[in-house]
């Protein structure tokens, strides 16, 4: 089988553990990504280049036409049996494979694709027809919440009935805290940290949390571990928050391996998911960084979004505050906490964490491949 992405998937967490359990029941497992620009020369992902024909409609349409072929005529070599879709654009290729070549096809719609923050009208019309052609191909549908499934029940009502398989983290905090991440950023090990991990995108609120960031308390740091767009746009607004706050109030830190990760931020305060409402991909969002914190032992602060705002309410692990997320209204919330409450939110961090298992998820993913080739 293949998993097959638009996306670099080195540090996505919901490939690496997805791919992880399958490979676990002794299923051959894949990797092709259809890649857009640079990419990590990584032996075990096989990257099929994107031409660069230049950012006009006519330029960029025929270079995902040369991408698709591309990708074809690499799997019309492999004899792949499921074909597992990590995006839409990764979808059309898998329709079109299983049409010249047979197999299955598992969609993972672990975004509203059509409702994110880079969908134009345009974008929008495409990708829904592009998942009405499909709909008949598809042989079953995966998503990371009921809020997701429900979503696409009603926008692809001819798909499978979506089963779904969280973002639970893989991986098991197994040690106290080292330190690590203090000594990478140089803080003595009483500094407090505010830590978002993940993407540097549009619409996640960074820019507003950066630019804020002169206001958070003494002996507090904000801390963006992670890569993307925004990256220099970041850096350089840090620079400006940094000499008025007098201090390096803003640090970066480059990602680190999945395998790592809980082991770097159990040494944060507190997590953050500053992301803004809008765009409905948001709202119903359950990132790999809500179930990661928790497990990491670190309660969260996030913006009102309506799936972040019922797991958060419901296992009482952090604070939900109205975007957007500044350095002040952190100030002020932090102002109402003492160790004691910190403690408490620690503590159902701990419980949360005991009843969302990757294993249970694991196991759901093995079944559901299982019954895939049981199927005539």
């Amino acid at each position: 089988m293949a998993f097959i992405s638009e996306q670099c998937l080195g540090f996505n967490g919901r490939y690496l553990k997805c791919a992880d359990a399958l490979q676990q029941a002794g299923m051959d497992v894949e990797t092709v990504v259809l890649a857009k620009g640079p990419t990590d020369k990584s032996s075990a992902i096989t990257h099929i280049q994107r031409p660069n024909w230049g950012q006009t409609k006519i330029g960029t349409s025929l270079a995902y036409r040369a991408l698709k072929n591309r990708a074809l005529n690499f799997i019309k070599r492999q004899n792949y049996d499921v074909y597992h879709a990590m995006d839409y654009v990764s979808l059309e290729v898998a329709a079109q494979a299983k049409a010249r070549f047979g197999g299955k096809i598992v969609f993972d719609a672990c975004e509203i694709f059509t409702e994110t923050a880079f969908s134009t009208p345009e974008l929008k019309v495409y990708i829904q027809k592009l998942f009405d052609k499909c709909a008949q191909a598809i042989d079953v549908v995966l998503t990371p919440s009921t809020y997701l499934g429900d979503t696409y029940a009603k926008l692809c009502p001819q798909w499978p009935k979506a089963q779904i398989i969280s973002n639970a983290p893989a991986h098991k905090l197994e040690h106290a805290y080292d330190g690590r991440m203090h000594r990478a950023l140089g803080l003595e090990a009483s500094e407090k940290i505010l830590l978002y991990h993940g993407a540097f995108s549009v619409r996640r609120g960074l820019r507003d949390l950066v630019d804020s960031a002169h206001a958070l308390p003494s002996g507090y740091w904000l801390v963006l571990m992670g890569y993307g767009a925004l990256e220099i746009e970041l850096k350089a607004a840090a620079q400006r928050v940094n000499r008025r706050a007098n201090r390096q109030v803003v640090r970066f830190l480059d990602p680190v391996p999945n395998a790592e990760l809980l082991d770097w931020i159990c040494g944060a305060h507190y997590g953050l998911i500053p992301y803004e409402d809008g765009p409905l991909n948001h709202t119903y969002c359950t990132p790999n960084k809500l179930y990661e914190y928790p497990a990491a032992g670190v309660p969260l602060i996030t913006t009102r979004l309506l799936a972040l705002e019922d797991v958060i309410n419901t296992y009482e692990i952090g604070q939900i505050i109205a975007g957007p997320l500044t350095g002040k209204k952190i100030r002020l919330w932090l102002q109402t906490m003492n160790d004691d409450k910190r403690c408490k939110l620690v503590n159902n961090c701990k419980k949360m964490t005991s009843t969302t298992s990757w294993t249970k998820n694991a196991d759901r993913l093995q079944g559901i491949y299982e019954g895939l080739f049981l199927k005539a």
